[in-house]
Order: C-alpha cells, then sequence, then structure tokens
C-alpha cells in the first residue's frame, strides 16, 4: 500500500524546522570535534615516558620478604615491557626482576617481589631496567 507525503502532515519534500535544527546542530558538532582533533594531532606535544619506582612496604613471611612496589609513569606516553630490577643492600647476589607488559601515561601500577631472607623496607634497593614504546 502506498502513502503519499499528504497522510504525514506535510506538503511534498519540505521537513519540520525542528530537524533543519538538529541537523544543523549534529554538523556544527561533528565540524568542532574534527578541527580540536585536527588541532591536537598538530600542534600538541607528547612526553616520552617519565617511569618513577617506589617500594611501598616490606612484609615477612614464612622467613621469607615480600616487597611492594609502584611504578608511576608522568609521561604522555605509555611504556611496555617495563622491567624493574629489585634486590637487597645487605646481598649483592639476590637481585630480582619483574616485568609489566604496560604502564599507561599518567597511571600507577603496583607490584612485588620475594626475598628468601628477611630484609627491611630500608635495605631494598629498586630501578627500573628498561622499556620499550608500544
Amino acid at each position: 500500500m502506498m502513502r503519499n507525503a499528504e497522510e504525514y502532515g506535510g506538503k511534498g519534500s519540505e521537513r519540520p524546522a525542528v530537524e533543519w535544527i538538529f541537523g544543523l546542530m549534529s554538523g556544527c558538532g561533528v565540524l568542532a570535534l574534527m578541527a580540536y582533533l585536527g588541532y591536537q594531532a598538530l600542534f600538541s606535544s607528547s612526553r616520552p615516558p617519565e617511569l618513577v619506582v617506589s617500594v611501598i612496604g616490606v612484609e615477612q613471611a614464612d622467613g621469607a620478604s615480600i616487597a611492594t612496589f609502584e611504578i608511576a609513569n608522568h609521561g604522555d606516553r605509555a611504556a611496555a615491557a617495563v622491567s624493574v630490577l629489585a634486590g637487597t643492600k645487605v646481598s649483592e647476589t639476590a637481585w630480582r626482576r619483574v616485568e609489566f607488559d604496560y604502564v599507561a601515561p599518567r597511571s600507577v601500577r603496583r607490584g612485588a617481589i620475594a626475598f628468601p631472607a628477611a630484609i627491611l623496607s630500608g635495605d631494598v634497593g629498586i630501578e627500573i631496567g628498561g622499556y620499550t614504546e608500544p
């Protein structure tokens, strides 16, 4: 069954003013978004990953020590395959390594490393071993 335009309350191809208003507002919104993204792509500067690692604390468990730490990325870009090296100031041979697959920009990740002997929080030395850019 075919219906003509008069059944929908209009004269042929005329559109209600509301459709024109929302169409223009949507078009302006899309153009503004494209202008903003273009500006960001051309003129924004991004800092490389700035990784800072620090020991949160050390817990004793069954004659061993578990050192918890956090990595903070203060940069504007992400870091992948972040390697953290931790050791004790008491023993040079007790270095351990943990790898994080991804540290997002302006985020914090936490981890833990186990040591076979009882140690104190001040005895843990920790540093970033390296990373790759994703």
